[in-house]
C-alpha cells in the first residue's frame, strides 16, 4: 500500500503545479497600499462555479510595515493568516513591494494555498512547481 510499484508512490513524487492552487499576488495590493482597504478574492473553475473565496483587508502602512489579513474557511475551519509586507527601493528611487512568506519569511510576489493545505505561503515552502518545469525534455538519438 503506496510502496514501489503501486500508483501513490510514483504520484507522491511529483510536485504539484501552480496552476492547480489558489494564489494572491502583491502587484494587487501596491496601487492600494496606502490605503485601508477590504474585499474578497473568488477563484472559478472552467465553467465559472465557484470554486473558493478569500476576504481580506488591508492595513496601510503607518508607522509600520502594511499587513494583510486573510480570511477563509479550508479543511472545514476559519483560517484567519496575517501576511507582512516589506519593501526594496529600486535604482530608479522607486519602491517595489514584496509578501514576506509567513513559512520562511523569505520576500515574495505571490502566495500560493495548494489543495489540502491550511495556509498561504510561498513557491518553495508548498513545494510548487510550473508546469513548464515538469514536462520531460525528448531527445531522439540518430545514428548515422
Amino acid at each position: 500500500m503506496g510502496g514501489p510499484g503501486s500508483g501513490n508512490w510514483i504520484r507522491s513524487k511529483q510536485k504539484i503545479p501552480v496552476s492547480q492552487c489558489l494564489s494572491i499576488d502583491i502587484r494587487e495590493f501596491t496601487a492600494s497600499i496606502h490605503r485601508c482597504i477590504s474585499g474578497e478574492f473568488q477563484w472559478r473553475n472552467a465553467i465559472g462555479l465557484d470554486i473558493s473565496s478569500v476576504s481580506y483587508s488591508l492595513l496601510p502602512e503607518t508607522k509600520t510595515l502594511p499587513l494583510l489579513i486573510l480570511s477563509y474557511y479550508r479543511c472545514g475551519q476559519i483560517q484567519n493568516e496575517i501576511i507582512e509586507f516589506t519593501k526594496s527601493t529600486l535604482f530608479s528611487r522607486g519602491t517595489r513591494w514584496w509578501f514576506i512568506c509567513p513559512a520562511c519569511k523569505k520576500r515574495v510576489g505571490k502566495l500560493y494555498l495548494p489543495a489540502r493545505t491550511l495556509l498561504f505561503a510561498c513557491r518553495a515552502c508548498h513545494n510548487l512547481t510550473h508546469r513548464k518545469q515538469q514536462k520531460k525534455s525528448s531527445i531522439t538519438w540518430f545514428i548515422i
